[in-house]
């Protein structure tokens, strides 16, 4: 049985940390300090496979285009027509989502990793990429994207720039969204494009905290944030 790999202290081996896990402290320290001191995930809902079956075939449309060197059609819809899907020797393995993209930072000897969905190209700097498939009302879209996308497609922006790529300011996100008609007849897919501005300013600052917080032998309290804390935190008051 596969067996997640726990964080000890004084380690003098690089630590893996990926973006989903930045992710978490964000959202919950305390959750973030039992899954990477103790290897215990919150629980989490089944995957959306349709969802994914569409992302995964506009994927297999993206590597037509990059083999050939076409532009992506779809580009046009954010004014940046031209655009080519990056054409790389370690592209296969950065948009792998079990590989990813990554660097070593030095300072704290973590591994930051990133599954990036796809990096799209100018010629001259490289755009970071987050592909999603909803359903919406045409006017919500926008709305109903994450905020927290932004800073994964800036993380993602941190990784191409130290893997020597020259980055942009923004990044995209790509959204597939399935429509019905009037008559609810039949389903029809359009795509949505968004840049978003990359900010890269909160990186260092947050690396270091993590690591700060990974050496502390305290796990730090519950968050009246977090449902999953309040969840076990309810339960709790009930054995009193």
């Amino acid at each position: 049985m596969f067996r997640k790999k726990i964080y000890v202290k004084n380690n003098l081996s690089p630590f893996k940390i990926s973006r989903t896990k930045i992710d978490l402290f964000f959202d919950c320290k305390r959750c973030f300090y039992i899954d990477q001191k103790f290897g215990i995930k919150r629980p989490h809902g089944a995957a959306l496979v349709i969802n994914n079956h569409i992302v995964n075939k506009f994927k297999k449309n993206l590597e037509v285009l990059r083999s050939t060197g076409t532009i992506i059609p779809e580009s046009s819809l954010i004014s940046q027509p031209g655009l080519t899907a990056l054409n790389h020797e370690k592209i296969n393995q950065w948009i792998n989502p079990f590989k990813g993209i990554q660097t070593l930072h030095k300072k704290t000897n973590m591994v930051i990793n990133g599954n990036i969905d796809d990096v799209w190209t100018d010629n001259e700097k490289c755009y970071p990429v987050i592909l999603k498939s909803i359903s919406r009302n045409k006017e919500d879209i926008e709305e109903s994207i994450w905020p927290g996308y932004t800073r994964q497609l800036s993380l993602y922006g941190y990784l191409l720039q130290n893997n020597n790529l020259k980055i942009g300011n923004f990044g995209i996100i790509a959204v597939i969204n399935t429509e019905e008609d009037l008559d609810h007849s039949s389903l029809n897919f359009k795509f949505y494009l968004f840049k978003k501005n990359l900010e890269l300013n909160w990186i260092e600052t947050t690396l270091s905290e993590i690591k700060i917080l990974l050496e502390n032998d305290n796990c730090p309290d519950f968050s009246n944030n977090c449902k999953f804390c309040n969840y076990i935190n309810n339960i709790n008051n009930l054995k009193q």
